[in-house]
């Protein structure tokens, strides 16, 4: 048969083979049933115990990555970190396959229990649930090993996962409270220098620091100006008395020291004496009248001879003694005017002591009033500083806080719990043999079905007009139909029917013992019962 010759590829074509051929399909499916079931009987079975963890919410953590479903990560987690402890929970049930020498064969025996272990989220699609449910199974030949196995394991993996969550949190509280520790020292110690500054600078810490500032230094400029205005009298005065000074110097350097002993002279002497302070009146008096009266005339004549006499008294009563050789004495009015420098030098010398002391204190208050001015500025750094530390003081306070509620949440609520025991499994339950007989079924039909597509496709044979018209380029006119005769028809009828009411029979029996094992087991033989429970694994 040429590649033209080939029967075309048709739907309906396939489904009326399948009706010729469905005789066929029927014990072949069955046989897959049958196999499927022998498979099953024959594969191992496990007993598989579970039990269920509730996991709450860590105290303060967050996953940004799991932002909508919180309890992701905390599942992922217990998928990763529950086969890391079934080393642990074989060695403490004294297996004997935790207890061999060889390393890489007891890491082998952990790989093959972990292949049995599982770990699935059951409310994973609950996007408003408040824990997660964590069921854990394990599959094993034993079902009391199985429970015990997982009565060990899941208590060992709780202690183990609180212990991983309490320690960062206690390492966290312990930083925390380090942290804060610190910073209350700081703050301490900040606050301690600005009392300090305070008292050094004069600084009400109740009042407003600029205002202060600005308060305090019009006082001082008032009393800067006050000072300043004292030093430039003072400073006017010196002035003065070093102007009045040095012209009694100039007539106290034009006076000479020793004169004639004339009645001037004797007048300035005779001061020191109350009769010469006496004569020295007269003798202006009549020096006076000397003057009004006209010469020659008796008030004249009269005053000359009162201020002959007065001269001669005034000349005994002083004295020439002290009148060296060429007849001159000490001038009174030297000693006058040089007593007179004395004075004023002595009064130049107490301005010039007050201007100096003046000076000082304004010196003293401009640098007073600077090094004020530098106290405000380190006290308002300081302030500031002040107040810096006490927004970290205030932060890490907060952060201890939440360290300590995180410990004290971690001690007081249990964030991670078992609920109930695993229990025994009564019968092995793991693979179900009714599932893989009914794949076997499955497989048997499909296996049935191509068997017979592709005995169709191979042979050449041609079965229908419709394949004699494909096949040959000639018309048909005409075909000859088999010719059966009544004793092989009813042979075949009789074969068919045989095959549908065994088939029928089978199904029937096999609905009927399932049906009364789940209803009624009890009314089945106890072999029976027994090749059912394990047949189908409940």
């Amino acid at each position: 048969m040429t590649q033209l010759d080939v029967p075309q590829v048709s739907l309906q074509r396939y489904l009326d083979l399948l009706k010729r051929r469905r005789w066929q399909v029927i014990p072949v499916s069955l046989v897959g049933l049958l196999l499927g079931g022998l498979v099953a009987f024959f594969i191992p079975r496990y007993y598989v115990a579970e039990t269920l963890l509730v996991h709450q919410l860590v105290p303060g953590r967050t996953d940004p990555r799991n932002a909508e479903d919180p309890f992701r990560s905390i599942v992922d987690s217990a998928r990763l970190t529950i086969p890391l402890a079934v080393g642990e929970t074989m060695r403490e049930l004294k297996w004997p396959e935790a207890m061999v020498a060889d390393p890489s064969l007891r890491t082998l025996n952990e790989r093959q229990v972990n292949g049995r272990l599982s770990v699935v989220d059951l409310n994973q699609f609950d996007r408003d649930r408040e824990h997660a449910q964590i069921r854990v199974t394990y599959r094993d030949r034993d079902g009391q090993r199985a429970a015990n196995f997982l009565n060990k394991l899941v208590p060992t993996w709780i202690a183990a996962t609180l212990r991983s969550l309490r320690e960062p949190a206690e390492a966290d509280q312990r930083r925390a409270n380090e942290a804060a520790n610190n910073h209350r020292r700081l703050y301490e110690q900040l606050a301690e220098e600005r009392r300090q500054l305070a008292l050094r600078y004069q600084i009400d810490p109740s009042e407003q620091v600029s205002f202060l500032r600005l308060q305090l230094q019009a006082e001082e400029q008032r009393a800067q100006t006050e000072l300043r205005n004292g030093v430039e009298q003072v400073q006017r005065e010196v002035e003065a008395a070093r102007r009045l000074l040095q012209r009694s110097r100039d007539l106290l350097a034009d006076t000479p020291a020793r004169v004639q002993p004339d009645a001037d002279v004797l007048l300035v002497a005779a001061k020191a004496s109350p009769e010469g302070l006496r004569l020295s009146a007269m003798l202006l008096r009549y020096r006076e009248m000397q003057r009004n009266f006209r010469d020659g005339t008796d008030g004249h004549r009269q005053a000359t001879l009162g201020i002959a006499q007065i001269e001669q008294k005034l000349r005994e009563l002083v004295g020439t003694a002290t009148a060296d050789a060429d007849g001159l004495m000490p001038n009174p009015l030297h000693r006058e005017r040089q007593q007179a420098v004395e004075e004023q030098e002595r009064a130049l010398a107490v301005l010039e002591a007050d201007l100096a002391t003046r000076e000082a204190q304004l010196a003293g208050e401009t640098a007073r009033v600077a090094r004020r001015a530098q106290g405000f500025v380190e006290y308002e750094r300081k302030v500031e500083q002040l107040a810096d530390a006490k927004k970290d003081l205030d932060a890490a306070t907060e952060r201890l806080r939440a360290a300590t509620a995180v410990v004290a949440s971690l001690g007081k609520q249990q964030t991670v719990q078992q609920v109930g025991q695993a229990q025994p499994p009564p019968r092995p339950t793991d693979p179900n043999i009714l599932v893989v007989a009914l794949i076997g079924c499955v497989v048997g039909l499909g296996a049935a079905i191509g068997l017979i597509l592709l005995l169709d496709i191979v042979q050449g044979t041609f079965k229908t007009l419709d394949d004699v018209e494909r096949g040959l380029p000639v018309p048909v006119l005409g075909g000859i139909s088999h010719l059966e005769t009544e004793a092989e028809r009813e042979a075949a009828v009789g074969r068919r029917r045989l095959v549908s009411w065994t088939a029928a029979a089978f199904v029937a029996l096999v609905v009927v013992l399932v049906t009364i094992f789940y209803v009624d087991p009890t009314r089945l033989h106890p072999l029976l019962r027994d090749l059912l429970a394990v047949l189908l694994g409940s």
